[in-house]
Formats: structure tokens, sequence, C-alpha cells
């Protein structure tokens, strides 16, 4: 019996001794930790003579990059399908990169005689979960009747509203939706090319 009351005794004085320096470390400041900083390139300098190429580097680091990577994606895709419309004989705007955020849904504005597309650009992935809906096809279809309630220099007899898309990223709803407003909003797929071609 006296043996039971020793190690009772014994592990209330070791489960006191745990709690007084659990209290002790949480007193304790734990020192910080030194984060990793990303070294950020170096700004260009302010062009000193008229060299076309430094003062392009200098507006575009300070005014065009994007700080989003996949913002820069979708920039280099609007600026691949504006390239190629060019080489169909269309006359194109880039109104997003311009406009930029407040762009109303129009990445595009192909005109040709009597003819325009608005054009709105996604460069998703065919693998991921990101897929064009009944919903945004409304949302186009609106967006372009609001830009050319707005801009009605831009309403031709043939007008369009146009998704490009980067791959097979229609769902059942839209693909349906689709067909049925076929005269007014349409879908093209153009594939970007691969890096360093």
């Amino acid at each position: 019996m006296t043996g039971e009351v020793i190690t009772l005794i014994t592990l209330g004085i070791i489960a006191a001794g745990i709690k007084e320096g659990i209290r002790e470390a949480k007193k304790k400041k734990r020192p910080r930790r030194r984060r990793n900083y990303k070294i950020k390139p170096k700004k260009p300098k302010e062009p000193r003579n008229n060299n076309y190429q430094e003062i392009e580097n200098y507006y575009y680091y300070n005014y065009y990059k994007p700080k989003n990577p996949k913002i820069e994606k979708g920039q280099n895709y609007e600026e691949f399908i504006a390239d190629i419309y060019r080489d169909r004989g269309y006359h194109v705007i880039e109104h997003g990169k311009i406009m930029g955020r407040k762009d109303g849904g129009i990445d595009l504005i192909a005109t040709k005689e009597d003819e325009t597309i608005l054009i709105q650009c996604k460069n998703w992935k065919e693998s991921g979960r990101w897929r064009i809906r009944q919903h945004h096809i409304k949302a186009l279809r609106t967006d372009a009747r609001d830009f050319i309630e707005k801009h009605p220099e831009f309403k031709k007899p043939k007008l369009k509203a146009r998704f490009v898309l980067s791959g097979r990223i229609l769902d059942k709803g839209a693909w349906r939706y689709l067909k049925e407003t076929e005269n007014i909003v349409d879908y093209e797929i153009i594939r970007p090319l691969p890096l360093g071609y």
C-alpha cells in the first residue's frame, strides 16, 4: 500500500513539473524565422538615348508588365490571336490590353468592311477544372450588346460575339446554348503555339 502511495505522489510531482515546464516554454519568446525573400530583378533604368529597345523595355516593365503569371499567359494568348486575325485581313484593336480589367468582357475587336467580331479569349487547360458554361456565353452576349450601345461606330451589318478558346473547354449546356444562338455568339478553337516556337 505504501508503495502505491509513493508512486502516486511521484507521478503527481512529475506531472506538476511537466506543467511548469510547459508554462515556462510558453513565456519564452521564440526567435523569428528568417523568410526566404525572392531576389527581384532590377528595373531597367530610364533610357538615356533614343535606343528603341531600351525605351520599350522601360515602358513595358514599368507600365504594362503584369505581376501575375496567369495574367501574362492570357495577354500573350490575346496578342497571338490578334496576330492571327490581322493575317486574315481584319483590323484588330487589342481592347483588353488597352483597358485592362475595365475591358467589359471584350478582349479584341476585329473589324473588316461590313463585319465586326467582338472576341473573348480563353486560354484554359483542357485537363483543368475550368469550363465555359452557359452563363459565360450569356455574359459575353450581354457584354457585346452593352459595348455596341456605348460604341455605335462598331455596329455593322455582320456583328458577332466570339469565344476564341485554346482547347475543347465547353461543357454540354454551353454547347447546346451555342447551337441555339449561333447567329449571335459562336466559338473557335485556336491552340497556342508551344514555348520556344
